[in-house]
């Protein structure tokens, strides 16, 4: 059986990702690219800054812990996209021609449409060591498809439907049963809608404070939307996520849903940068 290593370059595909609005399915990723060939390792490069957000914490854990990704971020403080986007095809390509003289696989699999991996394909030539190239249509370099064998090339566009994920959260009202009772210990008198009443209002009026203190932060740095909107937008889910309202945290779900619509919306942040 072919023995494969998959090296993802995050940093280029999830443009591609964003451009078509695609939330994408990285197991699935792995699964057909794989397609029942000996997958020795899969590694996933891309520069992050820092320091890293819960979200991105997260998603790396999952990779790792569920599909058997190894993670191979660079991580800046302050640095432009150009100068991280170079490093990390740097640790890219030293990763894949050390892999190949150690003879870790038979085939490379190149999740990249970036030209500058030209080098690594010529290089993997000279050892008889195949290469198989994943990448978008329009981002694709030309130079390097040409340096492709017949057969080895592929296109994400074509697996888009397949990986996918369509099923996005939708806020739901509390559940009855989720929501606990809250009793008066001197009258024994049930007080669960007051109480949630209550800390709905208090919560409210953190999520607003929030908003307002992101707005005067993108005053001050207009260029860091982004990063504003999801420092902000984790730190609402944090304070009106789980505990929030103690036996009741079901009920600030709908509150919590509204106030990071709300965050989004006066942030000016497009739909498809939408968190969800």
């Amino acid at each position: 059986m072919e023995r494969i290593i998959i090296f993802i370059d995050n940093s280029n595909i999830f443009k591609g990702f964003r451009k078509y609005n695609i939330k994408a399915d990285y197991e699935e990723l792995k699964k057909i690219i794989t397609k029942g060939r000996d997958l020795k390792d899969i590694f996933l490069y891309e520069g992050v800054v820092y320091p890293m957000s819960p979200l991105k914490k997260k998603w790396y854990e999952d990779l790792k812990e569920n599909s058997g990704y190894v993670i191979k971020a660079s991580f800046d403080k302050i640095a432009a996209n150009d100068a991280i986007e170079k490093k990390i095809d740097i640790k890219m390509a030293i990763d894949i021609i050390s892999l190949a003289y150690e003879n870790a696989y038979d085939k490379a699999v190149l999740v990249s449409g970036d030209g500058d991996f030209i080098p690594v394909v010529d290089k993997l030539k000279e050892m008889d060591k195949p290469i198989e190239l994943w990448g978008f249509k329009y981002s694709l370099s030309h130079a390097l498809m040409d340096k492709i064998e017949e057969g080895h090339l592929f296109y994400l566009d074509d697996i888009l439907m397949n990986i996918s994920i369509v099923n996005k959260e939708i806020p739901k009202e509390p559940d009855e049963n989720l929501i606990q009772k809250v009793v008066d210990l001197k009258t024994g008198r049930d007080i669960t809608g007051e109480y949630i009443s209550n800390r709905l209002e208090e919560l409210e009026v953190e999520a607003e404070a929030m908003i307002k203190e992101a707005l005067a932060e993108l005053a001050a740095n207009p260029t860091k939307k982004h990063d504003i909107y999801e420092k902000t937008y984790w730190l609402i889910h944090e304070r009106l996520g789980m505990g929030s309202i103690g036996p009741a945290t079901a009920a600030a779900g709908p509150l919590m849903a509204d106030m990071k619509q709300k965050l989004a919306v006066e942030l000016g942040i497009e739909d498809k940068d939408i968190i969800y």
